[in-house]
């Protein structure tokens, strides 16, 4: 039994490492949370077969957007909700008298109302419908935690059960609540990034146009206000107060760098290889790629493709070894430089498994195109090829 319950303490402790260095990645950049894979944390390290998730969009005090993300096993489906409006009671508004975490049971009043909205709505599909009102119809017991943080209502967090009065059992583990608070963090960072983006906007357009054009009409009509010094001297306050507001919303944005890949990558699996000694990792460069042969991305989207990768061939090679105890695992890395490109090839022994698969696919082939890059996957024997574009530069890497 101890051996039992070290190995799910092990197990959780990779989970949660793993899920919080995605976080960690996340809350520094503006790139979109995927709220789907924001659940699997509460689905492999709590006691729940069945839960919602509900995140908040939109403007605090207006209508809000949902994103709905409910889970049975393991089937998750994620469901838009327009313009849905709380009740004055509901769990996504802060300002209602419930003490979290919020303890209920299948068909109390709360739960029966949720069902008929889903039931009455019209903006979701029939499937979508079908399937959260079957999870509704399985709870038998649920404890809700806020997600809300710093005055804002970011959502909440339903974690239920089959199970009658299961609620001692859905208590959040450590690792799971310090998950939950730094999930928190994200979520208000996408809320600040959105929010301050459009300020920005505004703030250029029409904000330092229309005082462009006042300064231009007073410079035309009446010359002599501008020679007063109070005057001049509250237009070049206002001037440098929106200037830098605009400049601020940099602060908040990617940075791309000019990165030598074979150095990063190199970097990248010397810590994994700390982290996993029984593991061979092997990085092979097929050509000499030059000391100022870069690409231009940033830190972020290079640890999200490559964590992917590697998370990917450790349960390949994990289900081999389930069968052939004595095989040793093995990851090689391939690095080409072509001309404009620098070509990667990552294979491994394990057994054939989709590499790179379903959401982790899909976020990928979106950073890599967006990059500029291709991506492809061969099945004789499975690997996967990435392309990234390079460039010669005088200048040090960033």
């Amino acid at each position: 039994m101890d051996y039992i319950l070290d190995i799910k303490n092990r197990t959780a402790i990779c989970i949660a490492h793993q899920k919080l260095q995605i976080l960690a990645r996340l809350i520094a950049s503006n790139e979109p949370v995927d709220y789907t894979d924001t659940v699997t944390a509460y689905r492999a390290l709590s006691s729940a077969d069945l839960g919602m998730a509900f995140f908040r969009r939109g403007d605090r005090y207006g209508l809000a957007d949902l994103i709905l993300v409910a889970w049975q096993g393991t089937e998750v489906q994620e469901v838009y909700f327009p313009k849905f409006i709380p009740s004055t009671d509901s769990i996504l508004c802060d300002s209602t008298d419930v003490s979290y975490p919020f303890e209920g049971q299948g068909e109390d009043q709360r739960m029966c109302r949720f069902r008929e909205r889903v039931q009455n709505y019209a903006g979701i599909k029939k499937k979508e419908q079908r399937f959260l009102m079957e999870c509704i119809d399985k709870i038998r017991s649920y404890v809700i935690y806020p997600l809300h943080l710093l005055n804002q209502d970011l959502g909440a967090v339903c974690l239920a059960s089959r199970r009658p009065q299961f609620w001692d059992y859905l208590r959040m583990n450590p690792f799971l609540s310090l998950y939950n608070s730094l999930l928190k963090s994200l979520l208000l960072n996408e809320w600040t990034v959105t929010h301050l983006s459009e300020i920005s906007l505004r703030v250029d357009n029409p904000g330092i146009h229309s005082l462009d054009a006042l300064k231009m009409a007073l410079a035309k009509n009446h010359p002599a206000v501008l020679l007063d010094e109070s005057v001049a001297r509250s237009i070049s306050g206002l001037d440098l107060l929106l200037a830098k507001l605009h400049e601020q919303v940099d602060i908040l944005k990617f940075c791309p760098k000019n990165i030598r890949l074979s150095t990063w990558l190199r970097a990248f699996f010397r810590q994994k290889m700390a982290y996993y000694p029984k593991l061979e990792i092997h990085i092979e460069p097929k050509t000499d790629l030059a000391a100022n042969h870069l690409t231009r991305a940033s830190h972020e989207q290079l640890e999200t493709i490559f964590e992917n990768l590697f998370a990917n061939s450790q349960r390949a090679i994990h289900t081999r070894q389930e069968r052939e105890q004595s095989v040793v695992g093995r990851i090689t890395v391939t690095l080409l430089g072509k001309k404009d490109q620098i070509a990667i090839t990552f294979q491994d022994n394990g057994d054939t498994y989709p590499v790179v698969s379903g959401r982790g696919q899909m976020q990928v082939k979106r950073i890599i195109k967006a990059l500029g890059g291709h991506f492809r996957i061969y099945k004789e024997p499975y690997r996967v090829y990435l392309s990234f574009p390079s460039f010669a530069s005088n200048q040090m890497e960033d």
